[in-house]
């Protein structure tokens, strides 16, 4: 196994990098018991040792390597609490079609930490990883996680019925999309 170092990303209040043990800990005890895995993928971890293993995985992926996975705590800087986690997973047939995903404890939603990081993750993305397309798949009704992604620049193109099944009932996604050029025109009117 190997030792790298960490990414470490900043936006205006959060630094995007690997959680430390205790940040770990806090985040796993803001998480666990709440609603916030019903409207992603991920079930959440059994035990905070299955959070401890998932981010010792992690820290064996080169995060400079384009090809694999990019995942990152985003810690805010005024309190250096791990509020949630986000990444980018490159298509296995075209590294350069990623799609970011992004999870918010409860008790930091609705106070932009997603927008923030979606944004920096993009930037990283086009900027560092030769990225040409991010996907940005949200369920059917996370309407906080689709307007995450639209004030990011993502575009909607169109739902996939029963696209997967989460506890034994069928998933349906919205899909939206960032192009390398709608993120440069952006990037251009941003700059002025």
């Amino acid at each position: 196994m190997g030792f790298w170092e960490p990414p470490c990303l900043e936006t205006a209040r959060l630094i995007l990098t690997w959680p430390t043990e205790t940040q770990i800990e806090g985040f796993y005890d803001d998480i666990i018991g709440t609603d916030m895995f019903d409207t992603i993928v991920w079930d959440g971890p059994g035990c905070v040792e299955d959070l401890h293993a998932w981010w010792a995985g992690n820290r064996a992926i080169d995060p400079a390597d384009p090809a694999l996975p990019f995942s990152v705590a985003m810690i805010e800087k005024r309190s250096g609490v791990c509020v949630g986690g986000a990444g980018l997973s490159p298509k296995a047939e075209d590294p350069t079609t990623v799609t970011v995903s992004y999870t918010i404890a409860p008790m930091a939603q609705g106070r932009g930490f997603a927008t923030e990081t979606v944004q920096g993750l993009v930037d990283e993305a086009f900027t560092h990883r030769g990225v040409q397309r991010i996907l940005g798949p949200v369920f059917v009704g996370n309407g906080a996680s689709r307007r995450v992604l639209e004030k990011a620049g993502f575009q909607f193109d169109g739902t996939t019925p029963n696209a997967l099944a989460k506890r034994g009932v069928s998933i349906d996604l919205w899909n939206l999309s960032l192009a390398r050029e709608s993120w440069e025109e952006s990037l251009r009117a941003r700059r002025g």
